[in-house]
């Protein structure tokens, strides 16, 4: 058993190392990322290489908790990995798969109560969240506003910035494209909503100018992924109050399913498409090209490149792109087609749950899915308060983009995080109340936590 100061430090170092982890995933996806993203890439590895260690020495050397438990919380994370090594070593230890299972690994295991479970105030991850989000759409409109008012400002935002000329970007030059503004922005809201409940008036007129300024930030960006994601949590909201709906996991759930089986449908309309030229397009698929933005020929020539592989899948989200784009390209160069139409090709797979079918295969996919639904079950974030709302909005978006596991996007670490706050839930629930606070922190610092939290 080891000493109470030994414990206390270790809890302080898992909350500074959490709270960098989440820093860095944001960082890479603003302005930060323009001038030190391949740093910011290395240092989340090597944080992450330490929440592995964190994990592993609050495991072991925690005499409360049972390795036997462990095992059977995590016993479909661990097939699924074990699953991923067979796939890393059939496709001859491919450095990009190695790195998707390393983050898998750190969000799967690692990000769990064991280590969340000491942070002191895991509401000051989505402070900062909100807050990044709100000085970049500040700058980001005075910036727009001001381009062709003050002379030498456009030749600079276009050096410094991820201004271009030839692209949207116009709109959301402090991040890396226009969707990223929309979810981060259209997250931060309900994030926002959850955190701050405050009636006094003041706090009314702080709330009223957020909300307006992210809402025009939203409409700029033109995100409709974002869009129809806030509209159908909105929606779910609305519902569940109104029925007075208690069983909250159950609905993140179903929310999951929904979504799988949409995929699955729009698959199985590809798959009939098959003995077709990969560029052949019916009415129906115009129109669902034209729903999706673009993306249903993405999922299309996906489908087709990946087809003979879609058990074990190409193992990474780069490897899917440069099989996919030498897919598409050979076939044009084969039948004299022009390359124009390649372009927009070229891009992800746009739908989480299609790239984990092609990166992971529709084995690694089902496991996949089977463990985020037994951490949806024993989720307590998801019992009290709105945090499922975020849930529900992260399976929306992932419809449209690519948000799980195999994107490393900062909405996937925070997706896991508010999974993974568990013991201590109640303390980030807005409204919840704690009736043996001794039973949920067992040192000095967490029961800080727990009075700091109880204050918003």
């Amino acid at each position: 058993m080891y000493s109470v100061s030994f414990k206390d430090r270790l809890n302080k170092f898992n909350n500074y190392v959490v709270i960098i982890y989440a820093m860095l995933f944001i960082a890479s996806s603003t302005i930060v990322a323009k001038f030190c993203g391949a740093w910011i890439e290395r240092l989340e590895v090597v944080i992450g290489i330490a929440i592995l260690g964190l994990y592993l020495i609050n495991i072991f050397t925690d005499k409360k908790i049972a390795l036997k438990n462990v095992l059977l919380e995590n016993i479909i994370a661990i097939v699924y990995l074990c699953f991923r090594a067979y796939t890393l070593y059939k496709l001859h230890l491919d450095y990009s798969t190695l790195r998707t299972i390393f983050f898998e690994t750190v969000y799967l295991l690692c990000i769990s109560r064991y280590i969340l479970g000491n942070v002191e105030n895991m509401k000051c991850l989505f402070k900062y969240l909100i807050g990044t989000n709100l000085i970049l759409n500040i700058a980001n409109l005075v910036m727009f506003f001001a381009l062709n008012q003050v002379p030498g400002l456009y030749k600079s935002a276009v050096k410094y910035t991820f201004l271009n000329t030839d692209t949207n970007y116009i709109y959301s030059a402090l991040y890396p494209n226009p969707n990223t503004m929309g979810i981060m922005t259209t997250f931060s809201i309900l994030c926002a909503f959850i955190l701050y409940r405050k009636t006094e008036t003041y706090s009314l007129v702080y709330r009223a100018i957020y909300l307006v300024i992210s809402l025009i930030s939203i409409y700029i960006s033109g995100c409709r992924a974002a869009e129809i994601a806030l509209l159908v949590t909105l929606l779910a909201y609305i519902i569940i109050k109104l029925l007075h709906i208690n069983k909250l996991k159950l609905i993140v759930g179903l929310c999951l399913i929904s979504s799988i089986i949409f995929v699955a449908g729009i698959s199985g309309y590809i798959s009939s498409q098959y003995d077709r030229d990969i560029m052949y397009i019916s009415e129906t698929e115009i129109k669902l090209d034209n729903l999706s933005t673009g993306r249903y020929m993405i999922w299309k020539s996906g489908y087709f490149a990946h087809r003979e592989k879609l058990l074990s899948g190409v193992g990474s989200l780069h490897n899917e792109i440069k099989q996919r784009d030498g897919y598409v390209v050979n076939h044009f160069k084969e039948n004299h087609t022009d390359l124009g139409e390649h372009n927009r090709l070229k891009l992800g797979p746009h739908n989480g749950y299609i790239g984990m079918i092609w990166c992971t295969g529709v084995v690694g996919a089902l496991l996949f899915f089977l463990a985020l639904l037994q951490k949806i079950k024993r989720a307590k974030s998801l019992e009290n308060g709105n945090w499922y709302l975020t849930v529900i909005f992260i399976f929306i978006v992932n419809l449209f983009e690519t948000m799980f596991i195999i994107s490393r996007f900062f909405l996937v670490l925070y997706l896991f995080l508010i999974l993974a706050m568990d013991d201590d839930s109640e303390t980030y629930a807005e409204g919840s109340s704690i009736e043996n606070p001794e039973n949920i922190a067992d040192s000095d610092s967490i029961k800080k936590s727990i009075e700091c939290t109880q204050e918003v």
